[in-house]
């Protein structure tokens, strides 16, 4: 099938315990769609992402679910806000981890274990706002968390980044981020680094 699920203009649906896998595209597929709740879902080896959410998917709650080994990203949120990603497990994807692409603003993720990705644990681009509370990225290829283009006003509390190939976190051009209690070991390159263009940040760790 082209998703495994594919949902548009929708609301306050539930989905448990699914599985959305070998697909051509992604296994969750929702656009223009709010106050849905995902929980304890399998989505694995899509052609690209696990869950993609899109076009002001908002007020969406993914809880406990398992995205690995998709083409792509485990989780991509693109254009969609106010979202909350907690507890779940992003592994093994041929991209990043978990991607918030362009005005993805004030999504929350607690305590998501993302790790084993090729590329990044977490790459924030172009988003603003997103409050990062307890997650674990780990054993990643390149960095553990990143912001890039313009991302802003972002809140890292309590997040480990460790055993990654690059940086535990990278800002890049990207501004006014607080990090606050945030652990980063056993990097290959840096613990935390702000590159060009990265200001006006706090750092409490």
């Amino acid at each position: 099938t082209q998703n495994g699920f594919s949902m548009a203009s929708s609301a306050n649906n539930t989905f448990v315990s699914n599985n959305a896998s070998f697909n051509i595209k992604s296994g969750f597929y929702i656009i223009s769609s709010i106050f849905n709740n995902f929980t304890g879902n399998y989505a694995y080896n899509n052609t690209i992402s696990g869950f993609y959410f899109i076009t002001s998917s908002n007020f969406n709650n993914l809880s406990s679910n398992l995205a690995y080994n998709n083409s792509q990203y485990g989780f991509g949120i693109q254009t969609s806000s106010n979202n909350t990603i907690v507890s779940n497990n992003v592994s093994f994807n041929l991209l990043s981890g978990v991607y918030l692409l362009t005005n993805a603003n004030s999504n929350n993720l607690t305590s998501n274990l993302v790790y084993n990705n090729t590329k990044h644990g977490f790459l924030i681009n172009a988003s603003s706002g997103t409050t990062f509370t307890s997650n674990n990225a780990s054993f990643n290829l390149q960095e553990g968390f990143i912001f890039v283009s313009a991302s802003s006003n972002s809140t890292l509390r309590h997040n480990n980044a460790y055993n990654n190939t690059g940086n535990g976190f990278t800002l890049s051009a990207s501004v006014s981020a607080v990090f606050v209690n945030n652990t980063a070991f056993f990097n290959t390159l840096n613990g935390f680094k702000l590159d060009a263009g990265a200001n006006t940040s706090n750092f409490s760790n």
